[in-house]
């Protein structure tokens, strides 16, 4: 136990107060944030690679994102437009064909 002259003082609780639940909601937002933070920078990087593991995050860990801010940095991250557009340009590979077809 702890003795009387070291533990913290009590004091009546404050109704503003941040609850349990309201710091939960803040810790979710804060690692949102940092989630949505990561997912721009690998979307901004000069490595194809890293742009496509950027967009897989984005789907994946940011799902329920919806307000307006976030979808715009993720849709203006520094060379995502040109990576997207390259990627639904480019052309299939060819499906290679059996010797035996007519």
């Amino acid at each position: 136990r702890t003795p009387p002259h070291r533990r913290p003082p009590t004091r009546e609780m404050d109704p503003t107060d941040p609850t349990p639940e309201d710091d939960a909601e803040t810790r979710e937002a804060k690692k949102q944030e940092a989630t949505l933070a990561e997912c721009i920078r690998l979307l901004s990087s000069d490595s194809r690679e890293r742009k496509f593991v950027g967009m897989l995050l984005v789907t994946r860990l940011l799902p329920s994102t919806t307000d307006d801010s976030s979808l715009s940095a993720i849709a203006n991250a520094d060379g995502f437009a040109p990576f997207i557009t390259s990627m639904l340009r480019a052309a299939p590979m060819p499906v290679a064909v059996a010797a035996d077809d007519p």
